[in-house]
């Protein structure tokens, strides 16, 4: 691949040397209109840059985090984390890719959980929680499992950004946190 990138590089690099040298050697109309060419590109590009960049984002308002934790099917905000309790029933169907099962704890640990098929065979344990949440809530990035106290949830940081496009519906958006808030800006 590297060897491929080479040649391309070499062919541009024998390109603009081709058009170069035909420039040089071409009519003084040419060199003229080039230059011309060029420096109104310069001039124009100069000038939307200079607006992009004298363009102060403003405030359109806070950031809905409720909404976001909505919007992706969680039930439960805390902070800056939507999550939802993680069904273990449903983890076990998932995981063994078959309708009917059950689980079992076979001791206190939240960590014990056994899945069952009818008729009380034993399938195994359930092995990829994390997988699970990730299948489950596929919308949200970086979905994790974690064991709130003695229960599984599947959890997600909020995504200020993408909270601030739901709630404004604003494509180019930014968030900001300021003295301890979370504001959207456009």
């Amino acid at each position: 691949m590297f060897t491929e990138i080479l040649e391309i590089v070499k062919s541009i690099r024998d390109f603009l040397g081709q058009l170069v040298k035909g420039i040089k050697e071409g009519p003084k109309w040419v060199r003229t209109s080039l230059v011309l060419v060029l420096a109104l590109s310069l001039f124009g590009g100069g000038i939307f840059w200079g607006f992009k960049l004298a363009h102060t984002p403003e405030r359109v308002g806070g950031v809905d985090v409720s909404a976001f934790c909505t919007f992706y099917r969680y039930g439960t905000l805390e902070q800056e984390t939507c999550s939802s309790p993680l069904d273990l029933k449903d983890a076990c169907e998932w995981q063994y890719q078959r309708s009917g099962l059950t689980y079992e704890f076979s001791s206190p640990s939240a960590y014990s959980a056994t899945c069952y098929a009818p008729g009380r065979q034993p399938l195994g344990g359930i092995n990829d929680l994390q997988g699970y949440c990730g299948w489950k809530y596929h919308s949200a990035s970086a979905v994790t499992a974690k064991l709130v106290g003695n229960a599984w949830t599947c959890r997600v940081k909020i995504d200020m950004r993408l909270a601030c496009q739901l709630a404004h519906q604003l494509p180019d958006v930014e968030a900001r946190k300021e003295d301890g808030e979370w504001s959207c800006y456009a």
